[in-house]
């Protein structure tokens, strides 16, 4: 199986038990469940263990990514004391990801 159909059946498991779980609980258990299609309702950048699901190397990618459009909005209003700031927090995050 390739990784994306892996995380298509992980997504139908996880959906199916989402769907079922009251009905196993106790009435005891006065629980209301969210369901799989609120997108808060499940994180799925952390495996079972706790442990994240995306390389260190990805990670500070997409730091980087949302640091350029907060770059780019800071230029656009004309905040130069903060883009400056922020292109240093930039380039540090720059050297650790071309470090990787």
């Amino acid at each position: 199986m390739t990784p994306e159909q892996m995380e298509l059946l992980s997504d139908m498991i996880a959906d199916k038990i989402v769907e079922r779980l009251d009905e196993y609980l106790p009435p005891k258990y006065d629980i209301a469940f969210t369901t799989i299609k609120d997108p808060v309702s499940i994180d799925k950048t952390i495996d079972l263990y706790g442990n994240p699901k995306f390389s260190r190397k990805k990670l500070l990618g997409e730091q980087l990514k949302e640091l350029a459009k907060k770059a780019q909005k800071l230029l656009d209003e004309e905040k130069y004391e903060l883009l400056q700031e922020l292109t240093e927090i930039y380039n540090k995050i720059k050297k650790e990801f071309d470090n990787l």
